[in-house]
């Protein structure tokens, strides 16, 4: 992840502050963990609990990876 993470991040021009960087590490590491498909998984991501449809666009499984995490905070 660290490899993927660094190359990401170039594209980027630094952060104003700690906490947008946060917030990027944030965001990253759940793209990693629950969206992104990895190869060496047979193109599944880590952690697959069949949370997305199959043929889900990218942008609606990050809408209900944003709704999940609204439920587990309230």
């Amino acid at each position: 992840m660290n490899r993927t993470y660094k190359q990401n991040y170039y594209g980027t021009n630094g952060y104003h502050t700690l906490k947008c960087a946060n917030d990027y590490m944030v965001l990253y590491v759940c793209f990693f963990n629950f969206l992104r498909q990895h190869s060496s998984l047979k193109f599944k991501t880590p952690v697959d609990d069949n949370l997305f449809d199959k043929d889900s666009l990218m942008q609606d499984r990050w809408l209900k990876l944003i709704e999940l995490s609204a439920q587990y905070y309230n």
